[in-house]
């Protein structure tokens, strides 16, 4: 069994087993840290996500992929982090938002959803008209941008509203470059 099948069976089994792999981390693909696997530091993702707390989760994911790449919670996630970001800790934070909203919410829903309106994996920006026809399908868009105080943080939201990595204030080109950066990783 590889690394990657023995972390998602341990901490995504039935038996909800969290993998504290000593003091050591796995090294995720690109040579980062995969944070997660340390002392199971996505309990508290999973607690969150179990409890169908979304925003407090959404949070949380933000605090997780962060940590990951070595930034304060006052950075803003941004295309360079997220073409680098370990896959590893992507895939694990994904397979949780899927796993626990029964495939309304995950990163890689949000890619299927991007695809479904005509988006390319090729990381580079789709043009307006269809990242405001993504941003219409999940709920971000309804004449302007919400906010991130404005999202809808329970079920009645629509399928790959969440998570949505909080960019800082005026950012919305800066983020829309982040989000197609990680929607084009093969990891998803």
């Amino acid at each position: 069994m590889n690394r990657r099948s023995f972390c998602r069976h341990a901490l995504l089994g039935s038996a909800g087993l969290v993998v504290a792999a000593g003091d050591r981390a796995f090294s995720g693909s690109n040579g980062g840290s995969n944070i997660i696997a340390q002392g199971g530091l996505h309990a508290r993702l999973k607690t969150l996500l179990n409890g169908r707390q979304w925003k407090d989760a959404n949070d949380e994911t933000i605090r997780i992929m962060l940590e990951a790449i070595g930034k304060k919670r006052s950075t803003s996630l941004d295309q360079q982090n997220l073409q680098n970001f370990p896959c590893d800790t992507l895939k694990i934070i994904d397979d949780l938002w899927t796993r626990y909203s029964n495939w309304r919410f995950g990163f890689s829903r949000q890619k299927q959803i991007y695809l479904d309106v005509g988006g390319k994996l090729d990381g580079k920006y789709p043009g307006d008209r269809i990242w405001d026809d993504f941003g219409r399908k999940v709920g971000w868009w309804d004449g302007s941008w919400l906010s991130y105080n404005q999202l809808t943080f329970d079920l009645s939201a629509p399928a790959g509203h969440l998570p949505r990595i909080r960019p800082t204030q005026n950012a919305q080109f800066r983020y829309r470059g982040a989000l197609y950066t990680l929607l084009a990783r093969e990891c998803l």
